[in-house]
């Protein structure tokens, strides 16, 4: 079982409960350079939010994450009072892994679907991990630097790839005629992957928390036979069910889950404040 103990909003999990109105992010604002915190659930009524932003503001927050319920929304007053936006509509996706229900679709002939096990990460899988993150919040709000969007999605796949927030990392390869080794495909500069997906199971559960087709693979159907290998392995783990978290306004992302069984669960709002 991985530990949820990295960065708690790139795995999905709220900080720990706290009457404090804010709760200070420490890896983030390490990451970023300057202090991160997450506003209290609780504090939801215009009239409070103002309140909790002039207190981050004395006491020099950066960037203040809020997050609320899908019809939930502060005014636009007191968005644009302390330079607010909406950045994120986060969308959960459950399906069944009962065992003998199978995909809807089947693997694409020519594609090769296995586990990375290099030590070192190639430029490919990084690019596919950045692309992974590309309707994120921390992509789509333009007061976050490029680079720290990059560099976190960077640690995101060298984390997962050393099994420290991922149980597994599955590739895609297209066939060719020069394949190599494994090891050799994996760490040769400039080695190409059609796809990869990062995965963790525990308790009957499956996650997929990174997942990314390479542009000029896309539309082939390499997507789906990642999220059928996924699904062999969270059955090969004891799981039962399985989940996964995207943005609504990646739509062709929102597709292929649907496409493979999935259906939305659950939505949530993530604001950004700059005060």
């Amino acid at each position: 079982m991985i530990p949820k103990v990295w960065t708690s909003d790139l795995v999905a999990v709220p900080p720990p409960d706290t009457h404090e109105p804010i709760a200070r992010l420490d890896w983030d604002s390490r990451h970023f350079g300057f202090p991160v915190g997450r506003i209290a659930p609780h504090y939801s009524t215009d009239a409070e939010l103002r309140q909790v932003l002039r207190m981050a503001k004395r006491d020099r927050y950066r960037l203040l994450f809020l997050v609320t319920a899908e019809n939930d929304s502060p005014s636009d007053e007191l968005l644009a009072e302390f330079r607010g936006r909406l950045v994120d509509r986060r969308a959960r996706f459950e399906r069944s892994l009962v065992r003998g229900e199978r995909d809807s679709t089947s693997r694409t002939a020519g594609c090769c679907v296995r586990s990375y096990t290099a030590a070192r990460l190639c430029p490919s899988l990084i690019e596919l991990a950045v692309q992974a993150g590309g309707w994120s919040r921390f992509s789509v709000d333009p007061d976050v630097p490029r680079e720290k969007f990059v560099e976190l999605y960077r640690i995101w796949i060298e984390r997962s790839v050393r099994r420290e927030i991922a149980n597994e990392v599955l590739v895609a390869e297209t066939s060719g005629p020069d394949r190599q080794t494994e090891n050799e495909r994996d760490e040769a500069e400039g080695a190409e992957l059609a796809g990869m997906v990062t995965l963790s199971a525990a308790d009957g559960a499956g996650s997929i928390g990174l997942i990314a087709v390479s542009p000029r693979h896309r539309g082939q159907g390499v997507g789906s036979s990642l999220m059928e290998a996924a699904h062999d392995w969270m059955r090969a783990q004891g799981a039962e069910r399985a989940s996964i978290i995207t943005q609504m306004a990646n739509e062709p992302a929102c597709r292929l889950y649907r496409r493979t069984g999935y259906a939305l669960a659950s939505v949530q709002n993530y604001f950004h404040f700059w005060p």
